[in-house]
């Protein structure tokens, strides 16, 4: 099994697809990761998004808890802070869901720029490389 051809000119086109090929695997890889982790980065909205829910969230539920001591009107006083401590709860998991689909659209997209050229390489350079690799 040889796998490059006897002939000059043959082996200096196999030799330079050989190396183009290397070339755009590199690449794709390359793109595939810097597009992923750019993405990715988006995540960081969605746990700035998800700190704010819940830092509000808990200085909102400590100031009910501290006005609904107030004698007679307590209660009263109380509601809108716990409501507002509900609200931010749906805040921060707006946050935490942010980051999950910031993930998986990273995953998914970081996959696609890279994969998809590897596999036309696969199809296109390597199946004919390795034919030929069989018959001599």
């Amino acid at each position: 099994m040889q796998i490059y051809a006897d002939l000059p000119a043959v082996r200096a086109r196999q030799i330079t697809a050989d190396a183009l090929a290397v070339a755009v695997a590199a690449i794709s890889i390359a793109a595939g990761i810097a597009v992923a982790s750019l993405i990715a980065g988006l995540a960081e909205i969605g746990r700035r998004l998800e700190s704010a829910g819940s830092g509000f969230g808990s200085t909102m539920s400590d100031a009910g808890t501290t006005l609904g001591g107030i004698p007679l009107l307590g209660d009263a006083v109380r509601a809108p802070f716990d409501e507002a401590s509900g609200a931010a709860a749906v805040l921060a998991a707006a946050g935490r869901d942010q980051q999950q689909l910031a993930g998986a659209l990273a995953i998914v997209a970081g996959l696609a720029v890279g994969g998809l050229p590897l596999l036309l390489l696969a199809v296109l350079w390597l199946r004919p490389r390795l034919r030929f690799a069989r018959r001599t």
